[in-house]
């Protein structure tokens, strides 16, 4: 109850509580400032059957218009035939951690902006360097430059993944829309990697045309993170299992694997920033959690929504959602 208290003298800009959850998309936002869907509600999604669904968002006091930030946190509760009859919703204020957070992505994106003229200066002597020891037939070196050009093009990734991250926090993110058949960029990645990807054989088993509207390079990223972290998260098996299908109006992007799963305490924390999962087998996988929170937001901005279905031991399935855009409707 007390903590129900704070919660209204923090939005007491609103009439009531009850209005704030009732009719919350006028008012919240995603914390980089875009609209909040409806449909994104995390009661609504926990309604369809997600399991404890979350969301960040971000609204303006209408008293002293200043911006707040809350985590919705919902859970739905079935009756014995198994239908919701009744939905909680948690709302936590997160203010002032989110003012942290921002001064620490003010340094993150300075960082990343100083360190990236530099190692695009070294990618460049490095190509140099490779031309004269072509010409000199100097394998040994050239096997040198080539690891040196690896290390340095993962540095690169490193640093323009958190120059998207910083950009998403602000809203600066920029997306190019256009028309173009999902299933058509979901083949050409999978040749593209199938040419860099000795270890598993990537099948693309059910396709199906999906003309979407979206930003094509930024869901090429969201394929590229899903089917290498596929592949990382795999190697006792040699396969990657790919399909897209159309369900309800949008197209479903399902990424399969036959690693070593998620267990449950962390499927639904795996889509947060920086968040790094504890247990003592996956730490042998270093990453700092950034691939699948940068997914995660460009598929919320496309409109969509992204999950994972897993077992431990037993693989792992994500699928993400794009509403379909008929070009001449």
């Amino acid at each position: 109850m007390e903590d129900f208290q704070r919660l209204r003298e923090v939005q007491r800009g609103y009439d009531s509580v009850k209005v704030l959850l009732r009719y919350p998309a006028p008012g919240f936002k995603f914390p980089e400032g875009n609209p909040f869907p409806l449909k994104n509600l995390p009661g609504r999604r926990a309604i369809q059957g997600e399991a404890e669904p979350r969301e960040t968002v971000r609204y303006v006091n209408k008293q002293t218009g200043e911006a707040a930030w809350n985590i919705l946190k919902s859970t739905a509760i079935f009756d014995h035939e198994l239908k919701p009859y009744l939905v909680i919703t948690v709302m936590q204020d997160i203010t002032q951690l989110k003012e942290l957070e921002q001064r620490k992505d003010m340094f993150i994106s300075m960082a990343s902006h100083e360190l990236k003229t530099p190692v695009t200066s070294l990618l460049g002597f490095i190509q140099v360097l490779q031309k004269r020891f072509q010409q000199r037939d100097d394998e040994q070196s050239l096997q040198f430059l080539s690891i040196m050009d690896g290390q340095l093009k993962k540095l690169t990734k490193l640093i323009n993944d958190l120059l998207d991250i910083s950009k998403m926090q602000t809203g600066q993110l920029t997306y190019n829309e256009e028309y173009f058949d999902l299933n058509e960029l979901v083949r050409e990645t999978v040749c593209n990697l199938r040419a860099a990807t000795r270890s598993h054989q990537l099948l693309l088993e059910d396709e199906v045309q999906a003309q979407v509207l979206g930003d094509k390079d930024r869901l090429g990223q969201v394929l590229i993170n899903l089917i290498t972290n596929a592949i990382k998260y795999s190697p006792q098996a040699n396969k990657v299992m790919l399909s897209i299908s159309i369900d309800a109006g949008e197209a479903v992007v399902r990424v399969h694997d036959f690693g070593i799963g998620i267990a449950e305490a962390h499927r639904q924390r795996i889509f947060e920033r920086f968040y790094q999962v504890g247990d003592p087998l996956e730490r042998t996988f270093p990453g700092l959690g950034i691939g699948l929170y940068i997914s995660s937001e460009i598929i919320k901005r496309h409109g969509g929504k992204i999950w994972v279905e897993s077992k431990r031991g037993d693989g792992s399935t994500f699928s993400f959602t794009v509403p379909l855009h008929d070009l001449h409707g």
